[in-house]
């Protein structure tokens, strides 16, 4: 019997993907348009066609016209930020929902699941999987564990930082917000996730998704038992 697992797992990462594509896209266009507006502004300055100043018509208040194009940018580029960690999150609850619900599980343990799935033939990337998990843990509860394997991820510029005055490894155990080295920190908002981070954690998934000689999209199957598994999808039915 074919093991149909991995195209399901492909059914529901194929919106996500093409969801991120769209806001990526859209969210560049605005950071371009800035670029040009910023370039524009100051070559016309440079030859004396433009005010330095922008002036308010309403509130009269004059604003630097270059400080408030970077300003925009700056207001864009936390977007695009909050883009790609959403779909961080995203992907890792589509991973950890179909571990559950094709192993049958109650609920995800991490790294316990994997000797059982590699034994089903799954093949599990550990160390991508483990990458995903620790973003989707900073993202969410601010977790210092991806600071700790990957801190050239994280930015210093103008994110909030303390040190931790108690004993770090005591501490660590009841504050997963503390890092290896004795601070405390906003992480998430520290963190500065790239477009091809979030490449990548697609295809961790995929990848680990896979089982050996399963087939890997609807395009394996036979035509009538990939039509059958469309309208199964499709109408929600349960196998």
């Amino acid at each position: 019997m074919v093991d149909l697992r991995p195209v399901f797992m492909s059914w529901s990462l194929s919106p996500l993907e093409a969801a991120f594509k769209g806001g990526e896209d859209q969210i560049g266009n605005q950071i371009e348009r800035c670029v040009r507006e910023y370039d524009a502004h100051n070559e016309a300055l440079a030859v004396g066609l433009a005010d330095r100043e922008w002036r308010d018509p309403e509130t009269g208040e004059a604003y630097d016209k270059g400080g408030w194009i970077l300003a925009e940018m700056a207001v864009i580029d936390d977007v695009l930020q909050a883009h790609r960690k959403a779909f961080a999150v995203m992907i890792h609850h589509t991973w950890e929902k179909h571990v559950c619900e094709f192993m049958k599980l109650p609920r995800y343990y991490p790294n316990s699941e994997y000797g059982p799935l590699k034994a089903a033939g799954w093949q599990i990337d550990i160390d991508g999987l483990t990458l995903l998990r620790q973003i989707a843990n900073c993202v969410k509860h601010d977790s210092a564990e991806l600071y700790d394997a990957h801190p050239k991820m994280f930015t210093n510029e103008g994110v909030w930082f303390e040190p931790v005055q108690s004993s770090t490894k005591k501490i660590r155990k009841t504050d997963g917000r503390v890092s290896k080295d004795g601070w405390r920190g906003r992480w998430e908002e520290a963190l500065r996730l790239q477009h091809d981070d979030i490449l990548n954690l697609f295809d961790i998934v995929k990848r680990s998704a896979n089982i050996s000689g399963g087939p890997k999209s609807m395009n394996c199957l036979p035509p009538l038992v990939a039509r059958t598994m469309r309208d199964i999808k499709r109408q929600r039915i349960p196998l």
